[in-house]
């Protein structure tokens, strides 16, 4: 049995915050927020949507990178760790929008990620506030570009958008499992391999993109399948929980297609 794993590679959040918002904020921030940042609250303002539990490997190092990189820029990076009750398509952009009226100062730039099903409220809410938005991370397909058009087109306080290609990503590693799977098992590359999927939240356009790689390596493959696909919700904790009940319904699993680094731990023992 093998245990594969996909580590996002993409431009970190924190080497995005350096070389490319410095730009886009002079292009939208007036020029008295620059002229001024000796005071605190005169500062250009990020606000980092943080959209899972506080303590995510991958997440906590995209915001100590973009911490130094504020700090080097004269930056004020602000860190909101979104309520699991808000992480969903009917929700989000009513968080978000309690979250900047809570504050004193508008910030002078928000970066996000979508929610499957948020990706209009969320934009119609911030441009019609005037402020910028840089959305990170999940995918958009080609469907939801034509619907939302591309960044600063309808929307022009959206200034742009940064993602992996994570429909291929899921791909790719179904078919690196396949090809390793059937190397250990047997001595042809016609051997069926059963697969049990591990997949982010269900509100993650991430988890369902990668998914859909999954799917599409399959159907292409044909002498494999697809045993389930579960929720792992990002967690370790809750796939290290939930290994004892899937190893007692299926008794045939050849690998683990798993969506995160993270997650994988869990089927190790936690």
């Amino acid at each position: 049995m093998i245990i594969f794993t996909e580590i996002k590679k993409q431009l970190s959040i924190g080497l995005f915050v350096s070389l490319v918002v410095p730009v886009l904020l002079s292009l939208f921030c007036s020029p008295k927020a620059f002229s001024q940042t000796n005071k605190i609250e005169e500062k250009p303002t990020i606000l980092f949507i943080y959209p899972v539990d506080k303590g995510f490997p991958f997440w906590d190092s995209q915001v100590d990178f973009a911490q130094s990189v504020s700090n080097a820029l004269n930056f004020q990076l602000d860190v909101a760790y979104t309520p699991k009750s808000m992480r969903n398509r009917f929700t989000a952009a009513k968080y978000l929008k309690q979250l900047i009226e809570s504050k004193r100062q508008k910030p002078s730039l928000v970066l996000s990620s979508f929610w499957v099903g948020s990706e209009e409220g969320i934009l119609t809410y911030l441009d019609k506030n005037k402020i910028p938005l840089i959305t990170i991370n999940s995918d958009i397909t080609s469907e939801q570009f034509k619907q939302l058009g591309l960044p600063r087109q309808r929307f022009p306080y959206w200034l742009a958008h940064l993602s992996p290609n994570d429909t291929f990503a899921g791909e790719q590693l179904a078919q690196a499992i396949l090809n390793e799977s059937r190397d250990l098992r047997c001595d042809s590359n016609l051997c069926e391999v059963n697969i049990f999927a591990i997949t982010g939240s269900s509100h993650s356009a991430v988890s369902h993109q990668r998914a859909n790689g999954l799917k599409t390596a399959i159907e292409q493959d044909r002498k494999s399948k697809i045993l389930n696909i579960v929720h792992g919700n990002w967690a370790r904790n809750l796939v290290a929980k939930m290994m004892k009940t899937v190893f007692l319904r299926h008794k045939k699993i050849d690998a683990f297609w798993v969506a995160s680094d993270v997650m994988a731990y869990g089927i190790k023992g936690g």
